[in-house]
């Protein structure tokens, strides 16, 4: 048995590996709704370091979600992009990044890119005055700080441990509402996630051009256009209401084209100015 497999997906013709993405959408909202109903009720009984773990991996497993809808409307022919795009499923920076896409209102594409490079870089200066102290990239940090305990040095000769308990010390939960599960829900409640639905929904957004400077007004005229297309073929569920509006207004813009790898940033080179 080969794990992280995700590639071998661009091995199949066009039917079959909307066929697989189909399957594979469903397994994995299975997976992150589960996952965030169970981190709630930890939150409940307030025991915010198990909360937090499954939160983190419940985001994970939503971005996992939309980098395989991404990767139904990356065009066919982009083998490049195609290619990297599911790489991404298995690269925790990248499922940050998509995470974190879900809470962002960019006003056009351009914009959207400049919020992902703020993200990337391995290290960065930050502090009172800005300039402090070094930080590693927060979306690393952030993640595995949350989950396992690591011994640390804070200045040239001070050392500490950090352990995820501080979030039950300090009495730090998570929030009930999750933006990046929420999206996968809406695209599988609304029924977007069928064969037939993403037969039609990768059609009409392969052959959707977009640059730096396409606005958001752009990509929701798209959003419920695609949408509109399989609500006259009759594939389209009945869903709660937030869910249709979520997908219009707020569906995330394609990130086939970026390939959202870390920037390497040599700790030495980050002096204050």
């Amino acid at each position: 048995m080969k794990h992280r497999a995700i590639k071998n997906l661009i091995q199949l013709n066009s039917k079959n590996f909307i066929k697989e993405v189909s399957i594979g959408l469903g397994i994995i909202y299975e997976s992150c709704e589960a996952l965030h109903r169970s981190s709630l009720m930890l939150n409940k009984n307030e025991e915010y370091r198990g909360a937090r773990i499954l939160e983190s991996v419940a985001n994970e497993e939503a971005a996992k979600f939309m980098i395989l809808i991404d990767a139904i409307r990356c065009p066919k022919k982009q083998q490049k992009y195609l290619s990297r795009q599911l790489e991404k499923f298995n690269e925790h920076l990248a499922k940050g990044i998509y995470a974190k896409m879900c809470g962002w209102r960019p006003d056009k594409y351009s914009s959207l890119c400049e919020y992902i490079e703020g993200e990337l870089d391995e290290y960065y200066l930050d502090g009172p005055e800005g300039v402090e102290w070094v930080f590693r990239n927060s979306i690393i940090s952030d993640r595995e700080e949350s989950m396992y305990v690591d011994y640390v040095q804070y200045e040239e000769d001070k050392h500490s441990w950090l352990t995820p308990k501080r979030f039950e010390d300090i009495g730090i939960g998570i929030s009930s509402y999750n933006s990046a599960v929420e999206m996968a829900k809406s695209f599988y409640l609304s029924g977007v996630t069928s064969v037939e639905s993403l037969t039609m929904f990768s059609e009409y957004w392969r052959n959707f051009e977009f640059s730096g400077e396409t606005h958001y007004k752009e990509f929701k005229s798209a959003n419920y256009e695609s949408l509109k297309l399989l609500d006259e073929k009759g594939l389209l569920k009945e869903a709660p209401n937030p869910c249709y509006s979520l997908l219009i207004n707020e569906m995330p813009f394609p990130l086939y084209k970026e390939p959202i790898k870390m920037n390497k940033v040599p700790i030495e080179d980050l002096k204050v100015t």
